[in-house]
């Protein structure tokens, strides 16, 4: 038993709608020492879909997706041997791999496996398949994979987030991001990533509405999304504002959904520089710099 293998692996299912010039990875990529991206066997991805399926009575309809690639945990802590991710290390992994490129995978087919030293499957023990983090959700639908580009610079993420951790307020930022991640509705959506902005950009109790109007469009210059407009910064706080109050929840606008695009992408690519470049973070860490930088 003592030579048995363990691993902690999520699934990322098949997309249909994927652009065509989108290509998944195809090729086991390493992470870090413990992590990787691979193409499981098919039996045992198989086997992972079926341990992590509802089970029913007379009911085994046929699966219309199979996997795409998988995430990987070697060696999990296993203090208590069936808890799946018990560190929070995977789900890490998936939160940061949302900042190089939002996909939907989850932990909906997510297992802790045991396997022979020479690789016989001895069980599967499901992860976390429902609740809070057992779906998530993309707005472009046509870009929901990652290719082995993005998976390199996942790995450049993971390496620049050991040595410098997030902390607050970033830390709590990266959160909403991801937690925007695990909801359908835009509405709720929207109200998360803004708020995951606001932590950033917001250094005193007063003058919310002008310290996240004038602020968003200097930040977003800075990262690189472009310019955005005066209107367009007061429209993501306003409307966030109308949401969070319980007006306004329904269906998006055209106009409004590519708004929501825009903010999503200045919170994420805001907290990958804030991972990567140190200095970037010490700044949005420090609020007195910020008021110094970006004075309102």
């Amino acid at each position: 038993m003592d030579d048995d293998q363990t691993l902690d692996i999520v699934v990322q299912t098949t997309n249909h709608n994927l652009d065509p010039n989108r290509y998944p990875i195809r090729k086991r990529i390493d992470l870090a020492d413990d992590l990787y991206i691979d193409i499981l066997p098919t039996d045992l991805a198989q086997k992972i879909f079926e341990a992590c399926e509802p089970k029913g009575y007379c009911y085994d309809p046929v699966l219309q997706f199979g996997q795409m690639y998988s995430f990987v945990r070697k060696n999990p802590p296993n203090e208590n041997n069936l808890a799946w991710d018990e560190d929070r290390r995977l789900q890490l992994c998936i939160a940061l791999s949302r900042l190089i490129q939002p996909t939907s995978i989850s932990t909906e087919y997510a297992a802790r496996i045991f396997l022979t030293s020479d690789g016989n499957l001895i069980q599967i023990v499901p992860g976390p398949v429902s609740g809070h983090s057992s779906q998530a959700f993309v707005v472009e639908t046509n870009l929901n994979c990652l290719t082995e580009i993005d998976a390199q610079n996942l790995k450049q993420l993971i390496e620049a987030f050991e040595k410098k951790p997030l902390k607050d307020p970033l830390a709590r930022a990266m959160w909403y991001h991801e937690y925007a991640a695990r909801h359908y509705e835009i509405d709720l959506r929207w109200t998360l990533i803004a708020t995951g902005i606001e932590v950033i950009v917001h250094t005193d109790r007063s003058k919310s509405t002008r310290q996240f109007v004038e602020r968003v469009q200097k930040l977003s210059v800075v990262i690189g999304t472009g310019t955005i407009t005066k209107d367009q910064a007061e429209e993501m706080y306003e409307f966030r504002s109308s949401l969070a109050h319980g007006q306004g929840v329904g269906g998006l606008t055209t106009q409004k959904m590519e708004l929501y695009k825009k903010m999503e992408e200045i919170l994420r690519l805001t907290i990958r520089k804030s991972i990567l470049e140190a200095s970037f973070q010490d700044l949005l860490s420090d609020k007195d710099q910020i008021r110094k930088i970006w004075p309102v």
